[in-house]
């Protein structure tokens, strides 16, 4: 048999080597469920292959063309449909990509901000050379429980950004789908006036030839040949300038969708809307823009998430609770132990509240701005819209007028008083209004792009288009 007191510490070394045990085995489990580090290195040279190599004809692009009931994206004759290429855009688009990967970075911060806190673990180990169980060895746990709701605030403030990454998303997708559309018109336009410069360059040629016969035959003057000519030169100017902005307009096309400018050098596209639409109501779309715009709403998200802030720094007010239980083994004896603390702000917080309100204050006075900037943005492109389309009118009036005059010409020539040259200048002058009449009509529609930019959504003729 044992001594009777060297049977106690048997018992209670077993009791301390059984605790040792757990200690250990909480330690290991909790490292066996670690995540391991995977490294992703970026190749810039296979990148830009890549990039090189996209097509629209994509599985990703596919499914979402067929989901928005858009077949391939082309009509019965091979034309891309204007409705599908906000689509591709929107599985394509490298910018649209990074907004989309930066909401999850924000949707990834909510977890972070409402996860439970880290636990701490304290080991102590200690050696006494004269005593008669040398070593004291121990542990302690270090727990922080978060009084007045401080984890719930976190949760609400991460989630209000994650809501302004959201709207910022939607923000790069509107201005993706507008450069969009707007490229696709530029093409359309570069297509319409390059036809139109051609009658007026056919005219003007006619003009110059007539004008050189009657100079040759003594019944001119030399100043109609050098108008006519200077004319020609002009027109030749405009036409390659139109030339390099069907180019420039394709390359804007490719960059808005995310492919290639090699992808879309042969697209063709269905036809532009014939008619403008009409003029919307104003005080809708005023109400339109300040209840639906992105930034609206993303500003309105950042004083939540302001709110949310100075909530928590109001809380931090209230000292949080460390609770800290333990065990040790101090020569021959078990020990148990609980320890408390608290975290005092000095200042009461008050300087971080009153940082958080001046906050607050600035996300409030932000919002009001950018509503009335949006405001500002309908009321000015309204206006200019309405504009335009009155200039588009008297164009109309003018070329109507023109065309009116070259066919009275038409007319005389064939009762023999008028000249050929008369009836080739009322050419000349019914082409340049038709090219004014364009003109015009061009702009009324970059105004009316401007209209949707304003309100920061689609408008008829394209309010079916996805967005």
């Amino acid at each position: 048999m044992l001594p009777k007191g060297e049977g106690r510490s048997v018992h209670e070394n077993r009791r301390c080597s059984a605790a040792n045990v757990l200690l250990a085995c909480g330690v290991l489990a909790g490292l066996a469920g670690c995540q391991t580090y995977q490294a992703q290195p970026l190749k810039p040279r296979q990148a830009a292959q890549a990039f090189e190599a996209r097509r629209p004809d994509e599985p990703a692009v596919l499914e979402a063309l067929a989901q928005a009931d858009l077949g391939q994206g082309r009509d019965a004759e091979g034309r891309w449909r204007l409705a599908a290429l906000p689509v591709v855009a929107g599985q394509l688009n490298p910018t649209l990509q990074r907004a989309e990967a930066e909401q999850r970075a924000a949707l990834t911060a909510v977890g972070v901000a409402t996860a439970p806190g880290d636990l701490g673990l304290n080991l102590d180990l200690q050696h006494a050379a004269n005593a008669s169980s040398p070593w004291t060895y121990g542990f302690s746990l270090d727990w922080v429980w978060q009084t007045a709701g401080k984890r719930r605030l976190r949760g609400e403030q991460a989630q209000a950004e994650a809501n302004q990454a959201a709207l910022q998303l939607a923000t790069t997708g509107w201005n993706i789908d507008a450069a969009t559309l707007r490229a696709a018109y530029a093409i359309s336009a570069a297509t319409d006036r390059t036809k139109a410069e051609a009658r007026l360059a056919d005219a003007v040629d006619q003009w110059r030839k007539v004008a050189a016969t009657l100079v040759e035959l003594g019944e001119g003057t030399r100043l109609e040949e050098i108008t006519a000519t200077r004319e020609s030169m002009q027109i030749a100017l405009d036409r390659a300038d139109t030339a390099q902005r069907a180019t420039v307009a394709r390359s804007d096309l490719a960059a808005a969708l995310g492919l290639p400018a090699a992808a879309v050098a042969d697209w063709s596209l269905e036809s532009w809307p014939a008619e403008l639409p009409s003029m919307p109501d104003a005080n809708e779309l005023a109400a339109r823009a300040t209840q639906m715009r992105p930034d609206v709403l993303e500003s309105l998200a950042a004083y939540v998430a302001a709110e949310a802030a100075l909530h928590l720094q109001v809380a931090k007010q209230y000292p949080d609770v460390h609770l800290g239980p333990g065990f040790s083994y101090d020569q021959g004896q078990r020990k148990w132990t609980l320890g408390l603390g608290f975290t005092f702000p000095l200042d009461g917080n008050r300087a971080a509240i009153a940082q958080a309100e001046a906050k607050r204050a600035t996300a409030s006075a932000r919002f009001q701005e950018v509503q009335a900037q949006a405001l500002a943005a309908v009321s000015r492109a309204h206006a200019a819209y309405a504009g335009a389309l009155d200039k588009l009118a008297r164009a109309q009036a003018i070329a109507q007028e023109a065309e009116s005059q070259r066919q009275a010409q038409e007319a005389l020539l064939q009762h023999g008083t008028a000249d050929r040259l008369a009836v080739i200048q009322a050419s000349v002058e019914a082409s340049r209004a038709s090219l004014l009449q364009f003109d015009a009509r061009d702009a009324a529609w970059l105004a009316y792009f401007d209209l949707m930019d304003a309100v920061r959504s689609y408008l008829p003729p394209f309010n079916d288009f996805s967005q």
